[in-house]
């Protein structure tokens, strides 16, 4: 691979990767992670922070949204498939990915 994609700047190394791998985060709080890890470094100045926490934010409500769905309907949230697990199938997931999307949208905060 090019040097661009495996040794980016804004990076610092692999760190950020292997904590994300060695906790098996998912893919919002790994993301919520990443823009943590490099709030500053890519942009610059207090603006180019503040994008990047929003970014975090973003992920984070997210991941809030779904677990408070899950939790709503007295359902635990499977790490790795975000589904509820409750064995109804898409109805119940199609629910919590809208109440996610309302709760998204209402936080004002976009990634």
């Amino acid at each position: 691979m090019p040097e661009s994609i495996n040794n980016v700047a804004h990076y610092k190394g692999t760190a950020v990767m292997e904590f994300i791998e060695l906790f098996e985060l998912d893919f919002k709080i790994g993301n919520a992670v990443k823009y943590l890890s490099r709030a500053g470094r890519k942009h610059t100045g207090d603006a180019g922070i503040l994008e990047d926490l929003k970014k975090a934010q973003w992920y984070l409500n997210r991941s809030i949204a779904l677990r408070e769905a899950a939790i709503a309907g007295g359902n635990a949230v499977d790490q790795n498939t975000h589904s509820t697990g409750d064995g109804k199938g898409t109805s119940k997931r199609a629910k919590v990915r809208r109440h996610v999307r309302v709760r998204t949208r209402n936080s004002g905060v976009r990634g």
